[in-house]
């Protein structure tokens, strides 16, 4: 029996490690399996994103469309999706008057990721145009031709507004369907790479508590993973409070979080209970050992002597 559960973890150990090795982003240290998320692209442009970086969904103010022209993908919200997190929400905010704020999933150059960028959605209106013939007197409703003008159509382009990594007054949160925890994270800087990230720091709220400084890592931004319990369903990026950089979110490395079970009142009152019913029998149980000692000895004390008679007699 013991040899056929063990064949069968064998198995299962064997089918998480295949399992890792196919699913992109997975991996596994022998302990634990690992997500990770990448935002960027070994090179430039939409097509060379990795797999578990590709947005499934955008939402935008203009119908669930990419917001951006270029290379880069853009909305209001980004949709990811995962593994061991579920689902996973990428929206921003920003401090840009009179602005939307979008995420922006920089691709070109490579080494970017996920930023904030406040964004004006473009306008189209339509106006009578005068001819230089024109009389003041003269109403476009009334002339029936265009001898006198015409209705043009004036467009705007969309506008975007400051520079599209997390800056001063932006906010970046990740919001997973499951809670996870995270192992780690990779950052580049706002030029795409990592040297102004050493000895930096950037801002990270969990499940909305006060915002927490945090180091770059010493190798200033390259992929790092860390041993905080840094565990929820929203994690929200900003600058730090001290040594500020502007930045990317390149990657995050995530695990499943598994809570410990709490008993419930009742169960914990009924243990209660019975730990207490078990102190009190313990405290009595030597007393009555002591007792029933007590009453042995009393009895070899008066037990009667036999008399020579009797014992002849018996004899």
């Amino acid at each position: 029996m013991r040899s056929k559960f063990a064949i069968a973890g064998l198995l299962l150990t064997a089918c998480t490690w295949v399992a890792a090795a196919a699913l992109p982003g997975l991996g596994t240290n022998g302990t634990q399996t690992w997500e990770q998320l990448r935002f960027y692209g070994p090179s430039g442009g939409k097509n060379s994103l990795y797999a578990d970086g590709q947005p499934t969904s955008i939402g935008s103010v203009i119908g669930g469309t990419d917001l951006c022209a270029d290379a880069d993908i853009c909305g209001q919200t980004l949709r990811f999706n995962t593994l061991l997190g579920g689902a996973v929400t990428a929206t921003g905010s920003t401090t840009a008057g009179g602005t939307t704020a979008i995420v922006r999933q920089d691709l070109y150059p490579k080494y970017g990721g996920l930023g904030v960028q406040g964004y004006k959605a473009g306008t189209s209106s339509t106006s009578w145009v005068w001819k230089s013939s024109k009389t003041k007197y003269q109403k476009p409703e009334y002339l029936g031709n265009t001898k006198y003008g015409s209705y043009k159509t004036v467009t705007t382009p969309p506008t975007f507004y400051g520079n599209d990594e997390i800056n001063a007054g932006d906010t970046l949160t990740l919001s997973f369907e499951k809670t996870v925890r995270v192992l780690g994270f990779h950052f580049f800087d706002g030029n795409h790479g990592i040297s102004r990230l050493a000895g930096d720091s950037f801002g990270l709220s969990i499940n909305g508590a006060p915002k927490v400084d945090y180091k770059f890592s010493l190798l200033g931004g390259y992929p790092f993973d860390t041993s905080l319990l840094l565990i929820g369903n929203s994690f929200t990026f900003s600058l730090a409070n001290t040594r500020p950089e502007s930045f990317y979110l390149g990657a995050i490395k995530i695990a499943e979080f598994i809570a410990t079970p709490v008993p419930e009142p009742t169960t914990l009152g009924m243990m209660l209970a019975g730990l207490t019913g078990l102190a009190v029998f313990l405290r009595k149980r030597p007393s009555r050992l002591a007792a029933k000692r007590q009453r042995t000895s009393d009895t070899d004390r008066i037990q009667p002597q036999h008399s020579p008679i009797s014992a002849y007699a018996s004899g």
